[in-house]
């Protein structure tokens, strides 16, 4: 379904841009209840209208993960393919954008540009993905590295290397699965230490595991939205009302 709906026009893969990032910033607000968020917003750099990354996870006032939603699905030939970035470069481009404009954000915060935000010394960036685009694969984050990294350079960026903070790239499945089993502490671990080249190519369900093996079982907190747009589920096991996030 939606490889044909996402060709009908710029209006459907906008709109499905946003309800991605609704859904991760209310998943991410329900279970990191000490943290606070905060969407993006605009402002004014050499007369043009800049966006923050999308989602911004606070603590104690100050960011400590910059994130930034890319809702673009892979298709079906790019999954299998042998060389995937040449099957599917217009996704990869994006997730490369992506990296990009974490990078952006940092080095506009370092010159003063950016109003209203404190941000952390050990800030790093997340990359969340609709889709596994990296799934375990070294060779292709170092090339969406390399191609965020030709953006960076270009003229009149001004992108230093204090402002190319590592990023985490981790798909909304696997955010999902980490916020079930972790408790808050945890998480934040886990994407801190993803961000090191210890866990290079690490996915951050198996971060986490590496790290504590916590397995709390957090509530989904969406049990009873689900039944709403998907009434046959009801009674199935895993989703009753309550249950563990990571379940479903």
């Amino acid at each position: 379904m939606y490889y044909d709906i996402v060709k009908a026009g710029s209006e459907v893969p906008n709109e499905i841009g946003h309800r991605f990032e609704r859904y991760a910033t209310e998943l991410l607000r329900a279970l990191l209840r000490s943290h606070s968020l905060q969407p993006s917003y605009k402002y004014h750099y050499s007369g043009n209208q800049i966006d923050t990354p999308d989602i911004f996870i606070k603590k104690d006032g100050e960011v400590l993960f910059a994130v930034e939603c890319k809702s673009k699905k892979m298709t079906f030939e790019a999954k299998f393919a042998e060389f995937p970035i040449e099957e599917e470069k217009i996704g990869y481009d994006e997730i490369s954008k992506g990296v990009f404009q974490i990078w952006r954000f940092f080095s506009h915060y370092r010159r003063g540009l950016i109003p209203r935000l404190e941000v952390r010394l050990d800030a790093v960036g997340i990359v969340l993905t609709l889709d596994t685009w990296l799934q375990m694969s070294v060779p292709l984050r170092e090339e969406v590295m390399a191609a965020a990294k030709v953006l960076a350079d270009r003229p009149g960026q001004e992108i230093i290397e204090e402002d190319r903070r590592p990023v985490v790239f981790c798909s909304i499945d696997d955010l999902e699965r980490v916020l079930g089993f972790a408790s808050e502490s945890k998480f934040v671990d886990a994407v801190q230490a993803a961000a090191t080249p210890k866990y290079l190519g690490w996915i951050l369900p198996n971060v986490h595991r590496d790290l504590s093996g916590e397995r709390i079982g957090n509530h989904y907190p969406f049990a009873e939205q689900l039944r709403e747009v998907l009434p046959w589920l009801k009674g199935m096991n895993g989703f009753d009302s309550g249950a563990p996030a990571a379940q479903i």
